[in-house]
């Protein structure tokens, strides 16, 4: 009965390595390997812990292809995957916060090749991209996902991070409070070793609305700041809009003029919303910037038909 149980574990063992290693799929397990598994996470198995954590977040359908080989014209098999709806084991978040200290605690035991393949499952591989960092690995810098450990990394001279900075400046990504900024991106390529030059987008604008929700105190630097631009460099009182152009608004807010569009109504008449219409390219980097620059407020955006 022993070697029954013995045996057991060993394939299960080897199931777990071939998922981990992606040579088979979570569709070889069910949710009542659930346990088995738990069972191995906890003797210290890093792979069962990481087949764990992907099975709790998505299911996967495998199955064998047949083509034929044009150079040898020999029929081949190979192994197909797709994700499909649902998860592969009842996902708990206290389990998976658990089975992720389990790996990060082993960090310094596992192989290169294992934690490359753990940073892939892991939401938050930062800890195990540091430790590949500390082993030569510098290409690990480009999958930091964190603005500031990617200015870090490229303040110290790393290619990797420099070069994928330097595109977020290129394009922004304004959820993370990066605005396009040319004049930073050449820098970072510079330091990456790579040619650069800034291409604006060709215009393709859209609209949205923008409503910015607190007290009538809280609102009226908004109202102040958009009377202003409309005085300066606005079209006051013209019927068709403000126009106050997204360059001077986006440098006003966040010091990038990289935005093409107008701001073209503001609407006062609530007296805790004000509702702001504007075209552009892009609508997120506004409200993304608004957001900035009135932290206090609630603003959300809607876009509308162009």
């Amino acid at each position: 009965m022993k070697k029954v149980i013995k045996k057991d574990v060993e394939v299960m063992i080897k199931d777990v390595d071939d998922v981990f290693y992606g040579r088979k799929h979570l569709d070889m397990f069910s949710e009542g390997d659930k346990s088995k598994l738990m069972n191995l996470a906890n003797e210290g198995d890093i792979h069962a812990a990481c087949v764990l954590i992907k099975g709790m977040n998505r299911k996967e359908h495998s199955w064998m292809e047949t083509f034929v080989d044009e150079d040898t014209n020999k029929e081949v098999e190979i192994l197909r995957c797709e994700v499909i709806d649902g998860a592969t084991f009842e996902s708990d978040d206290n389990e998976i916060k658990e089975l992720t200290q389990k790996i990060v605690d082993s960090k310094a035991s596992m192989t290169v090749e294992d934690l490359w393949e753990a940073c892939r499952i892991l939401s938050d591989p930062d800890p195990l991209l540091f430790e590949l960092l500390n082993r030569g690995e510098e290409i690990a810098a480009a999958y930091f996902e964190n603005p500031t450990v990617l200015q870090e990394l490229a303040d110290k001279g790393n290619k990797y991070a420099a070069e994928e900075l330097g595109s977020l400046y290129d394009i922004g990504d304004e959820a993370k409070g990066i605005f396009i900024n040319p004049k930073k991106a050449k820098e970072l390529f510079n330091i990456a070793g790579k040619e650069y030059e800034y291409e604006p987008e060709e215009e393709d604008p859209h609209g949205a609305d923008y409503f910015l929700r607190g007290s009538a105190q809280e609102l009226e630097p908004v109202k102040m700041l958009v009377n202003e631009l409309t005085q300066r460099y606005g079209t006051v009182g013209n019927e068709l809009g403000l126009y106050v152009p997204m360059e001077i608004l986006m440098k006003t807010l966040v010091g990038s003029k990289y935005y093409a569009g107008n701001l073209l109504t503001m609407n006062t008449d609530t007296p805790d919303c004000i509702v702001l219409h504007a075209e552009a390219n892009k609508m997120e980097p506004l409200l993304y910037a608004l957001r900035q620059a009135f932290p206090n407020l609630d603003i959300e955006m809607q876009e509308t038909e162009w």
